[in-house]
């Protein structure tokens, strides 16, 4: 841990808490003195790495982004609750920093899955005007928020749109559309229940068996609701029909006639985008594929899915590698040019405030690690990012959470507009 510099130890008597941020400590439990040591060493930080906080202030602005569960929610709690008063601290970040501070969620979630999250149970109670951008997938894609208020973004995010992917989409297009017809052609044979994942990325998440057992059926995009599977499979035919793929209704299943670039591309979208996680049975028929939905998981163990992970691994060649999750999904890496949080994070600063910006971050693993020029990492104590950012020696500032690294911001900011009179 950097210790704090003499000169900013003797100004922790000088730091001024303002009234607000020390109620809310309060009733979050945050010591006065400790909040006025974590700003001296915040500051002492900055210097460290020759970060000039008052001309970056007046000149570009700052990014503060928030790794999502663990810093914003419980990790403990499986519906993602957020921590007591974490609207109250970012709202106050906001209002203290002004125009020249953006706020962000920085996470390996989708960016649909994050902002239904967000929407539901982090934003919930959080000023109309206290706007975020998400940079998600891990840093492959981002999204620059518009003007406007939160739950405006929130729609046209999820819809799609405003959404800038950091790969070439010719490229995209093509690893998608490998890999569906690779996934499908597996699943055919083994005759399974595969469910995507809203991905846009070179990261692509699959569900095998585990619509109930990988609790599938309570995710936040499916929302608990009991498929009729006879209407939804209609419903996903009539959707492939209106796209003119090569298909027929037979039965209650869809006879897939020809899977070619094309068919599994399309597929890719309908099953990720437009109907994220619905679980389909897929079954080779001669030369051709039916698919339909099932909600019934067969019998499988984890070993089982790690098998079947193998098999892809060995025959898509484009992937690069996969991890299997105690959930039975299994996140498969595409061979295409690798991105990060910090490298994301950073361009979005770079985007909102030109090249005079400093990008902070908050985060509790090793992905969330940012240690760039322009960067200063605040760790969750007791976490797998402090114990890698202290065996790698990367300087940081040790937090609670995501409450009161916003509170370390916002006292930090406050002295800053009462010392430049802004």
């Amino acid at each position: 841990m950097l210790k704090i510099k003499r000169k900013n130890r003797k100004k922790v008597g000088e730091i001024i808490i303002p009234r607000n941020v020390e109620r809310l400590a309060n009733q979050i439990g945050i010591n006065k003195n400790r909040l006025k040591n974590k700003v001296a060493e915040t500051l002492s930080l900055l210097e460290h790495k020759g970060i000039d906080l008052d001309k970056t202030y007046k000149e570009g602005g700052l990014f503060i982004g928030f790794d999502m569960n663990g810093p914003l929610t419980n990790p403990r709690s499986a519906e993602l609750e957020p921590w007591p008063h974490v609207p109250e601290s970012v709202n106050l970040l906001k209002k203290i920093g002004g125009k020249k501070v953006d706020l962000g969620i920085v996470t390996g979630w989708d960016v649909k899955t994050t902002w239904r999250i967000a929407q539901s149970k982090i934003l919930k109670g959080i000023s109309k005007y206290t706007k975020f951008h998400v940079v998600g997938e891990i840093g492959k894609v981002y999204t620059k928020g518009p003007k406007g208020i939160v739950r405006k973004i929130a729609r046209m995010d999820v819809a799609g749109k405003d959404v800038e992917m950091l790969n070439e989409k010719s490229i995209l297009y093509d690893i998608h559309s490998k890999f569906m017809k690779g996934i499908l052609e597996i699943a055919g044979k083994r005759n399974l229940q595969i469910a995507l994942q809203p991905n846009r990325s070179n990261t692509q998440c699959v569900y095998i068996e585990g619509y109930e057992r990988g609790g599938v059926k309570d995710h936040i995009l499916v929302n608990k609701r009991r498929y009729d599977q006879k209407n939804v499979t209609r419903r996903l035919f009539n959707e492939m029909k209106k796209r003119n793929l090569p298909v027929k209704f037979l039965d209650g299943e869809i006879l897939i006639e020809k899977l070619d670039s094309r068919t599994a591309k399309e597929l890719h979208e309908i099953l990720s985008q437009k109907y994220p996680l619905i679980p389909i049975r897929v079954k080779k028929d001669g030369r051709k594929l039916k698919i339909k939905v099932d909600v019934i998981d067969k019998k499988i163990s984890l070993s089982d899915v790690s098998d079947i992970s193998n098999e892809i691994k060995e025959k898509i060649p484009l992937v690069d590698d996969f991890d299997v999750n105690p959930d039975y999904s299994v996140d498969f890496d595409l061979k295409v040019p690798q991105l990060s949080k910090e490298y994301s994070a950073s361009l979005l600063a770079r985007v909102l405030h030109g090249e005079d910006h400093i990008m902070s971050m908050v985060g509790d693993s090793g992905s969330d690690i940012v240690n760039l020029p322009k960067s200063i990492f605040f760790a969750m104590e007791g976490t797998k990012a402090e114990k890698k950012a202290r065996e790698k020696g990367i300087p940081h500032v040790k937090v609670r959470d995501g409450r009161e690294y916003a509170l370390i911001w916002a006292t930090i900011l406050y002295n800053l507009k009462q010392k430049t009179g802004k």
